[in-house]
């Protein structure tokens, strides 16, 4: 009986977890292109350069070939882990369920760790070429919304309509078709707030809905703006707001989040363990998909 009925708790909490993930998870993960991989890197976006039509001028001549220029994106994982203990049979109850604090304070770190891998990768370095060996940083001088922008270029401003207009400009020079693409804007809790303050973003009839289970803002019926509290700061410091595409943003699992419970012999009183994984990797895939926003919140 000692046996069987923690392996019968152990397979129940194993089901019923995953209805918990699925209803707890990373905010940035719906708003990437996801998938699996296994060893120990793998090519994320294999890219083929523009290529151009010739004129045909002359008849029956040689036909020339045209081949486009490769290149690819990597991606590469890293091991997380998070491991939480209770001390009697009796408590292994409040293991298994999968509604209680432990399974949910799992989850939820599951996903927090998610958005800092992709986070990270927003500005991070881009493993490039067709094995891997070269390296594209992101550019500042190209992709990035000065902090002045919105106040007539005299001033340090917090987020406002001029610096979303900004940035999907800068998209749009790098070709980006901001019909088609999914895009996102991430401000921290400062910055959603100046927006509500901006007159020229109330009055473009902004709407609210909710996609992914996040509720979101909707400007130009094109950008959906999400409330995120941990955006990095630069030097100065101003808090770096991100815009990207779907399509810009490669969020790579060899493991997905995994949990097991189990015994450990290894430890006085042979508690009960609650192990949940997860190996993942993210990178942006092209320049000008990923837009750097700065913005005064002092």
């Amino acid at each position: 009986m000692s046996v069987n009925l923690p392996n019968h708790y152990i397979e129940k909490y194993q089901n019923n977890l995953r209805l918990s993930l699925q209803r707890y998870g990373s905010v940035f993960r719906p708003c990437c292109e996801v998938n699996s991989y296994e060893g120990n890197g793998a090519r994320a976006i294999d890219f083929f350069d523009p290529i151009e039509m010739d004129q045909v001028t002359t008849r029956f001549a040689p036909m020339p070939r045209t081949d486009a220029g490769l290149d690819a994106v990597w991606v590469y994982p890293e091991d997380y882990r998070v491991a939480q203990m209770v001390d009697s049979f009796d408590k292994l109850r409040v293991m298994t369920d999968p509604k209680s604090k432990l399974v949910e304070s799992a989850t939820r770190s599951a996903g927090r760790k998610i958005d800092d891998v992709v986070r990270t990768a927003f500005f991070g370095t881009m493993q490039t070429g067709v094995r891997g060996q070269s390296t594209e940083q992101f550019s500042t001088a190209n992709h990035r919304v000065a902090v002045t922008v919105g106040n007539g270029g005299s001033g340090n401003v917090n987020m406002n309509a001029e610096k979303i207009k900004a940035g999907l400009e800068i998209m749009l020079n790098a070709n980006v078709d901001v019909q088609r693409e999914e895009i996102y804007l991430a401000v921290s809790p400062s910055g959603w707030r100046a927006l509500l303050d901006d007159d020229e973003f109330i009055n473009e009839d902004f709407k609210t809905g909710t996609i992914n289970g996040v509720t979101m803002m909707r400007f130009l019926n094109t950008v959906n703006i999400m409330v995120y509290n941990d955006l990095e700061n630069t030097a100065d410091p101003y808090r770096r707001s991100v815009m990207w595409c779907k399509s810009g943003m490669h969020l790579g699992f060899w493991r997905d989040i995994t949990s097991r419970v189990d015994e450990r012999p290894d430890i006085d009183g042979v508690p009960y363990q609650l192990y949940t994984t997860l190996t993942l990797g993210a990178t942006r895939t092209e320049a000008g998909k990923v837009v750097d926003i700065l913005c005064n919140e002092a």
